[in-house]
């Protein structure tokens, strides 16, 4: 099997060796296998970039989606950051449309009379 080198240096395209991963992956027959890509990642990394992932969270350096993510926002090219995708969150991407308005309190209990009036018509 073949071993991909990546080591963060400016002159490195991460998009590349992300899809070189994404081509061993699937000639190892293990595309669809998380855990092993994240691995072989883990392993294919030195100097800057071995750095980096050492000080990693674990659980994305053992989940390829996020550490996926979090390679291009860490080494994208830095005049092309349109291409990097949101980070990930635990309620999902990152909206940026506002919030909508609290709704406003309720106010007082209707009057009963009022209430029997409007049933009968009287």
């Amino acid at each position: 099997m073949q071993f991909l080198s990546f080591s963060g240096d400016q002159d490195e395209d991460v998009t590349a060796f992300l899809q070189n991963v994404n081509r061993i992956a699937f000639t190892e027959g293990r595309f669809r296998d998380n855990d092993w890509i994240a691995d072989y990642v883990g392993a294919c990394l030195t100097g800057v970039a071995l750095d980096w992932y050492a000080r990693l969270d674990e659980d994305i350096e053992r989940n390829w989606r996020e550490l996926r993510i979090a390679l291009l926002q860490r080494f994208m090219a830095r005049g092309d950051a349109s291409l990097a995708p949101e980070p990930p969150t635990a309620t999902g991407p990152l909206s940026t449309t506002a919030a909508p308005p609290p709704l406003a309190a309720p106010g007082p209990p209707p009057d009963r009379k009022f209430q029997s009036i409007a049933k009968t018509g009287r």
